[in-house]
């Protein structure tokens, strides 16, 4: 997991073009500061003008030194795979509660717009994630910490990047059954480079082989 302090002037190129809502949410975090505060408050940040960046967003408040999930939106339900409020971070997916975790701690921590990746992997494929974090305080006392996440659009699936990458030949096989649904052989469905090094055959003379 990767991660970087944002500066208090979005001025990069980089998070413009690689990251279309971050400076718009650390502008946004700037301009709430007021003056001998150290922190915005939790209204002036996260209430009112968000738009479709509310579904992007989670709220965490600490809770015993602990951080626990206050609401969410839709889009952050569907990574976490959890539209539950009010629980334990502890109790989310570990690779979205590490993430998570590490942001707003790094947030409150410098009292700054924190900005992490997450790399989460959904049915083989590896994807990653933005995970800004906003930290704010509450009228109510203590700090209440802004989560935006969103997916970028890279991704990549692993078992090919492991079949790829190793230099040890990988088949892939599927079973083939008889009449009565008994297995007798198996089909090479995929191999990679390593395999068709081994077994001395062209790449395309193994693919669908028995």
């Amino acid at each position: 997991m990767l991660a970087k302090r944002l500066s208090n002037r979005p001025s990069g190129k980089l998070n413009t073009e690689q990251f279309d809502d971050v400076p718009v949410l650390q502008r946004k975090w700037q301009a709430a500061v007021r003056p001998g505060e150290g922190l915005p408050r939790y209204e002036d940040v996260m209430l009112g003008s968000l738009g479709r960046l509310a579904d992007h967003i989670v709220l965490l408040k600490g809770k015993n030194r602990l951080l626990e999930v206050s609401r969410s939106g839709r889009f952050v339900q569907q990574w976490l795979d959890d539209d539950r409020w009010d629980i334990p971070l502890s109790e989310l997916s570990p690779d979205c509660a590490t993430a998570l975790g590490e942001a707003a701690a790094n947030a409150i921590a410098t009292g700054h717009p924190y900005l992490g990746l997450a790399h989460c992997v959904r049915d083989g494929i590896v994807r990653t994630y933005d995970v800004l974090a906003l930290p704010t305080v509450s009228r109510w006392g203590g700090t209440l910490v802004g989560a935006y996440v969103n997916e970028r659009h890279s991704q990549f699936n692993l078992l090919d990047a492991i079949f790829s990458t190793t230099e040890e030949g990988v088949l892939s096989l599927a079973t083939i059954r008889d009449a009565r649904g008994q297995p007798f052989d198996f089909q090479i469905v995929h191999h990679n480079h390593g395999a068709s090094k081994l077994l001395r055959q062209p790449s395309a003379g193994l693919q669908w082989r028995a």
